[in-house]
């Protein structure tokens, strides 16, 4: 088996996917959550790109984990 490879670090301009768990955080503490897009953009110079379902509470809105199976990324 090849040794383990870490992924170059990122850099300032680079693009990095934000994610979140399916307990849908960025819906119910959306403060918190720009707060962190803002320092990802402002003090790493990174561009944050969410995916389609980030912001998706567990509520009716929400297609669960199958629904959000069948968007991709």
């Amino acid at each position: 088996m090849p040794p383990f490879r870490y992924p170059a670090k990122p850099a300032p301009g680079d693009r990095i996917a934000v994610l979140s768990p399916p307990a849908g955080v960025p819906a119910v503490f959306p403060q918190v959550y720009e707060q962190g897009l803002a320092r990802l953009r402002d003090e790493l110079g990174l561009e944050p790109v969410e995916y389609p379902t980030t912001r998706r509470s567990r509520s009716g809105t929400d297609p669960g984990h199958r629904g959000r199976a069948r968007l991709g990324p």
